[in-house]
């Protein structure tokens, strides 16, 4: 895996966010992370050229944030996260604006009391 930090990476080196991490022999503050189904995609759409909202559900009383980058490998970014009400449960709204051509990938994670969860990357590709 550590080829895959050279600089055009080599082919077959997974797109998104590239580090190493080395975790050995530091102890965890909070919690570890919990299982996936703690955050829900119910949808994503867009809502102007370049403009994407998706809309995620998560436990109740947790912070939920939205890190997105692009395929062009640009710097990782925060989502703008807006709390809605949709069929009388509380969701979080990510908007993502950035150039209408670029396709893009994400993480979505939430934060509360003695909770950390993160989603699977996803990716939307754009299509003109």
């Amino acid at each position: 895996m550590l080829g895959c930090l050279a600089d055009p990476s080599p082919r077959g080196c997974p797109i998104g966010i590239r580090g190493v991490i080395d975790l050995t022999g530091l102890a965890s503050a909070t919690a570890p992370p919990r299982s996936l189904d703690d955050i829900r995609f119910l949808f994503a759409d867009l809502i102007a050229p370049g403009t994407y909202r998706l809309v995620m559900e998560s436990p109740p009383d947790s912070s939920t944030d939205l890190w997105y980058w692009t395929t062009d490998r640009s710097a990782l970014q925060a989502a703008q996260i807006d709390t809605a009400l949709l069929d009388g449960k509380l969701v979080s709204v990510a908007t993502v604006t950035l150039d209408p051509s670029l396709d893009f990938s994400f993480v979505a994670t939430v934060e509360g009391d003695g909770l950390r969860a993160f989603s699977t990357v996803g990716s939307l590709d754009v299509k003109s």
